[in-house]
């Protein structure tokens, strides 16, 4: 009786299929190994955000120059993420929530107008923080549990505005509405450039106490949905936010 052995192709098959079910086994649990010490590193630098704080509008509605009276009073809410990337610099995104108002009552010569406006407005900004007390008192205990950061960056700003005559509430202008001011439409879209100062206190482990003061530039005169009349007078539209909030790090 005769036997068939199995040809050389076979075995050969075999071995190669054999040292590459070894290798990606062992590259498998290479990759896992290195994925999870990476996202380890990055998750213990990583932060989330909550912030709640007054709005306030600085443009060409408002009554007076600095400080909002009680009815341009405005409140926001925004949700930020935060990276250190060492122990000078930090990268953060900010989603900012929130609504303006203002009112007008004499224009640059003193005479009476009759002017008020309203705005929603939804911010998605980016900033580069640098950490100012370890920058300039490096070595202190207290940057251990403080830190105090100056930022800037570059966002983009989606609004919806209406001006109003403030005696009878006729509508005036609008940008983000139907002819109608009954319909919302495409809301406008415009550039800004935030700049701000913050502090960050830790409270413990996981959990730190935010203050932070923005303002920010739009690039349009449209957030009060105001033209003025003489284009000399015309200014890009600003904005403050200024948030007490809770960050969570995901250190383990």
């Amino acid at each position: 009786m005769k036997i068939s052995l199995p040809s050389t192709t076979f075995f050969l098959k075999k071995t190669i299929l054999l040292i590459s079910v070894f290798f990606i086994t062992t590259l498998s649990g290479q990759v896992v190994e290195r994925s999870e010490q990476f996202l380890k590193t990055v998750s213990d630098k990583v932060s989330i955000g909550v912030h709640f704080g007054p709005m306030v509008h600085y443009g060409d509605i408002k009554a007076e120059k600095f400080w909002p009276i009680r009815d341009e009073l405005r409140w926001g809410g925004a949700m930020s993420f935060n990276y250190v990337y060492n122990d000078y610099l930090s990268f953060s995104i900010q989603a900012l929530s929130g609504s303006l108002a203002g009112i007008k009552s004499r224009d640059r010569g003193g005479n009476p107008v009759y002017y008020k406006f309203n705005t929603e407005l939804f911010d998605a900004s980016g900033f580069l923080e640098v950490n100012l007390n370890r920058l300039i008192f490096e070595g202190l205990p207290m940057n251990e549990w403080l830190r105090i950061y100056g930022k800037a960056g570059i966002g983009v700003v989606s609004f919806r505005s209406q001006l109003r005559d403030s005696r009878d509430d006729s509508l005036l202008d609008s940008y983000g509405w139907s002819e109608q001011d009954t319909v919302k439409s495409q809301t406008l879209k415009k550039a800004v450039i935030p700049i701000g100062i913050g502090g960050e206190l830790k409270i413990s482990k996981h959990f730190y106490v935010l203050l932070d003061v923005g303002m920010k530039n739009v690039l349009s005169n449209k957030l009060d949905a105001f033209i003025p009349s003489n284009p000399d007078n015309e200014r890009n539209d600003i904005y403050g936010f200024t948030s007490l909030g809770v960050s969570y790090r995901i250190i383990k």
